[in-house]
């Protein structure tokens, strides 16, 4: 009512209500506002000039192209993201080559088609989400996040493919762009990257030093990751993971040995309901049935129960 339709500044209103929506839905459980997004979508551009590369307007279609993305991570609303690709091709379609925002709208459109892909299983959106990825890394080189999303991309095709050179590239890029970090808490996230590219590229080919790479990295993570971190339980799980795989490789008993120790530790820190929980009770209880057998141990196994149990 304070901004009526025809006033100039009833678009960026509009934007900032599409913001001001995705961080209630962020902070709220349960809270997912895609149908209020995609209504506002259609008023926002309608009130934007309607010059197709007028700066203003292509700024609308990218805020509104990620906000709905940002709000469909969760629900996988399809329908969002298929809006949210459209917005942004839009944006990219009339974005000047030598504009500096280029780049960023290219790695947004990217983002929204690899979520798309990996949730439809549409190869062509995967390759699409490459193309463009790769476009913003052209553009920007030194762009550590950049860099990371054509990586995710690039393991996401080896997921539905099978391509060996794609899980190869993707390597290659997660550790440029853990070199290219300043910050680091952005590190660390790019590094994590890399420990699962390292560990899915070692269950591909059984190379014994992808392996010890893995859990060098997996390692490095978890020490920069810090105590009250909620991404620290699910980061040990993957290092206790990297450990169990070179322990089955090698047969080297310590590898196991830290494993189950790292997700005992882990597992006490994590509170009864959190569905990480779960997760981590049930690989302990699975390294402790490994670690039983190999030592024919019965007090050993009966843990293993129990824990299983727990999970």
């Amino acid at each position: 009512a304070g901004c009526p339709p025809g006033a100039p500044q009833r678009a960026a209103v509009l934007q900032l209500l599409v913001s001001s929506l995705w961080t209630w839905a962020d902070v709220t459980p349960g809270r997912s506002p895609v149908d209020e997004l995609l209504q506002l979508t259609g008023a926002a551009l309608a009130q934007a000039p309607q010059r197709a590369d007028d700066p203003e307007r292509l700024a609308a279609l990218t805020g509104l192209g990620v906000g709905l993305r940002l709000a469909a991570e969760d629900s996988g609303d399809t329908e969002a993201l298929r809006r949210a690709a459209g917005l942004l091709r839009e944006a990219v379609r009339h974005t000047p080559e030598d504009s500096t925002d280029l780049p960023h709208r290219l790695n947004s459109l990217g983002n929204v088609l690899h979520r798309l892909g990996a949730h439809t299983g549409d190869a062509a959106l995967l390759d699409e989400s490459v193309q463009a990825l790769r476009g913003a890394v052209a553009d920007s080189p030194g762009d550590s996040s950049f860099l990371a999303n054509l990586a995710v991309a690039l393991r996401e095709r080896y997921h539905q493919t099978g391509d060996l050179d794609a899980l190869r590239e993707a390597a290659g890029l997660a550790r440029r762009a853990a070199d290219a970090a300043r910050a680091p808490l952005k590190a660390a996230g790019h590094l994590a990257n890399l420990g699962v590219v390292l560990q899915t590229w070692y269950d591909r080919t059984g190379d014994p030093e992808v392996a010890d790479e893995a859990v060098a990295v997996a390692r490095e993570v978890l020490d920069r990751t810090p105590a009250d971190s909620p991404e620290r339980p699910g980061r040990a799980n993957h290092l206790a993971n990297a450990l169990r795989a070179r322990y089955e490789a090698a047969g080297e008993a310590a590898d196991l040995d830290e494993a189950i120790g790292l997700l005992t530790r882990t597992a006490d820190t994590v509170p009864y309901g959190d569905p990480q929980l779960a997760l981590l009770l049930h690989n302990l209880g699975s390294a402790l049935l490994r670690g039983a057998r190999a030592g024919d141990d019965p007090a050993v196994l009966g843990r293993a129960v129990a824990t299983l149990g727990r999970a």
